[in-house]
């Protein structure tokens, strides 16, 4: 029989894409990568991660992330000055996420 994560992944591309066109992009990928599977897999993980850190979606927790604020001290002339900085961040496991912003 099938397995259903795979079968799963091809319903949600046939039903987005259409059955033609879902298909169709299903076969190109399968015969870019039939003769070397372990890099479709390289790259699907960077597709996952880099994705997840665009949506701010934490997979590990299956957390989307939050806004964390905190102030840092910056020298302002003679006086010091407290900026808030706000990093989007997981509520369970604390990654950040720098969504392009370094």
């Amino acid at each position: 029989m099938y397995d259903s994560e795979i079968y799963q992944l091809v319903e949600d591309i046939t039903s987005i894409n259409g059955v033609k066109d879902g298909i169709g992009l299903l076969l190109e990928v399968h015969d870019k990568y039939k003769s070397d599977p372990k890099q479709f897999i390289i790259k699907l993980k960077h597709v996952i991660d880099d994705m997840c850190e665009e949506k701010e979606y934490c997979y590990k927790c299956e957390e989307f992330a939050e806004p964390k604020r905190h102030k840092e001290p910056r020298d302002y002339g003679d006086t010091v000055v407290y900026e808030t900085i706000c990093e989007m961040t997981c509520p369970l496991c604390g990654k950040t996420f720098n969504n392009g912003n370094e």
